[in-house]
């Protein structure tokens, strides 16, 4: 713990629960010696993934923006905070951040980005991007890409900063034997239903696939990815169980979210997962592909890849335990990511 930052006060406005990017951050920063008090985004705008849910979510979406919004507001003229740091932000509108930036100009507004900010997905999407740039003092992109677009929208301080993974988080966990008919696959995938994703996953329903997250249940979508698909959300220590009785880890991008990595880049070798990861120019910069990583482009090498690492355990086992030592050796953690961001300040 830095003794100098024990008097410095952040206020962390993040979506916040186990498992979460929030809580990982949040912890971070105390590990620096901050002092933070968090306002949990999700405590205003919940997740629903029930139908009902999503109805009365709708229906409540303007008196909940605006009680999150007053939180805000509220929260961080009684701290005057010497940082404000908000994780996305996409409902924080801008003319809460004019007060705060009126009412508090000594604090310094963060805007830390786990997606792509010209997102054109709903639950990513700025809907007053250019009035929100000028507020803050610093973005910290994790998409190249955005780096020169939001410098060409005005931004003052604009910073690539790389997803992570937490080690309090993502480590590999014994499974017992009883738990094992419950999370073991010859081939796993974690993540939220996207229509591409399950495009990926319905030409490869022939091995014993498992498929872990929410809307994969949905009726429109093919009858053996629903049999596969448990629609459970897993964090944590159930993230890590899912990963390692699994023989491969999937990962897939988001091409709408324009990923060239993600956190499960990290996190699953992290967990101790042989990762068959779809391909990028920067996947190579965390990762060597054939020793530490395996990646693919299009379906059939996908297949073939999935076919040869199944039939060869031993090379599996050895770009796990390189990737492993990857992760242990490099700076990947949430934490590392948190030092940069402070240094970029400082600097």
């Amino acid at each position: 713990m830095n003794r100098a930052n024990q008097s410095r006060t952040i206020l962390l406005i993040a979506p916040l629960s186990h498992g979460l990017y929030g809580d990982s951050l949040m912890r971070a920063f105390q590990g620096f010696g901050y002092r933070v008090t968090a306002i949990n985004s999700r405590c205003y705008m919940p997740k629903a993934l029930s139908f009902s849910s999503r109805v009365i979510r709708k229906l409540m979406s303007r008196v909940n923006l605006a009680r999150f919004n007053h939180a805000v507001i509220t929260g961080a003229c009684r701290m005057k905070p010497d940082f404000i740091v908000v994780m996305k932000g996409v409902n924080l509108v801008p003319s809460s951040l004019r007060t705060i930036r009126q009412k508090m100009p000594g604090s310094t507004l963060i805007n830390i980005n786990y997606d792509d900010y010209l997102s054109a997905s709903p639950g990513n999407k700025f809907p007053h991007l250019n009035q929100m740039i000028p507020c803050y003092d610093y973005f910290f992109p994790s998409k190249k890409i955005n780096v020169e677009e939001l410098l060409e929208l005005g931004a003052r301080n604009v910073e690539y900063i790389p997803l992570g993974y937490d080690p309090a988080i993502h480590y590999p966990v014994s499974i017992a034997s009883e738990e094992a008919r419950i999370y073991r696959a010859e081939v796993s995938f974690i993540g939220t239903h996207t229509r591409a994703r399950a495009r990926l996953l319905s030409t490869i329903t022939d091995y014993n696939l498992s498929i872990w997250g929410d809307l994969w249940t949905m009726k429109h979508i093919n009858p053996k990815l629903t049999r596969a698909a448990t629609n459970r959300v897993v964090l944590g220590q159930e993230f890590s169980k899912v990963v390692g009785s699994s023989r491969i880890s999937l990962n897939f991008f988001r091409e709408g979210n324009r990923d060239t990595h993600n956190f499960k880049t990290f996190e699953l070798p992290a967990c101790g997962g042989f990762v068959i990861s779809e391909r990028s120019d920067e996947l190579g910069d965390f990762f060597e592909e054939g020793k530490e990583v395996v990646a693919f482009e299009g379906v059939q090498e996908l297949k073939d890849k999935i076919d040869y690492y199944l039939r060869h355990d031993e090379a599996r086992k050895k770009i796990v335990r390189a990737a492993y030592r990857r992760v242990q050796s490099e700076k990947y953690t949430i934490r590392d990511r948190v030092e940069s961001i402070l240094d970029l300040m400082k600097n």
